[in-house]
C-alpha cells in the first residue's frame, strides 16, 4: 500500500461572520480552497497557534492532512 501524500491545511474562526451576527463558522483552508463550515472534526494530529490582540487571525490550527471532506455543514479533516 502507498502512504498517501500529505497536504497544509490551516483552520480558524470566521470572526465577521460573528460581527455581522450571521452564523457562527469555522474556515478551513485546504489546498488552495477555503471552505466555510459549522464544525471540523480532526482526524490528524494539529498545533495551535495564537497570536497577540490586534492581529488576525487570533487562532489557528494547522497541520498536514490527505483531505478535507465536507458534508451538512460538517468538515472532517482527515
Amino acid at each position: 500500500m502507498t502512504p498517501t501524500k500529505k497536504y497544509a491545511f490551516f483552520a480558524h474562526f470566521n470572526r465577521v461572520n460573528m460581527q455581522r451576527k450571521l452564523a457562527q463558522v469555522w474556515t478551513v483552508h485546504f489546498r488552495g480552497t477555503c471552505y466555510q463550515v459549522e464544525g471540523i472534526k480532526f482526524k490528524v494530529p494539529t498545533v495551535t497557534r495564537f497570536v497577540p490582540e490586534g492581529k488576525q487571525p487570533r487562532a489557528t490550527m494547522r497541520g498536514l492532512a490527505s483531505r478535507v471532506t465536507v458534508s451538512n455543514g460538517q468538515a472532517v479533516v482527515q
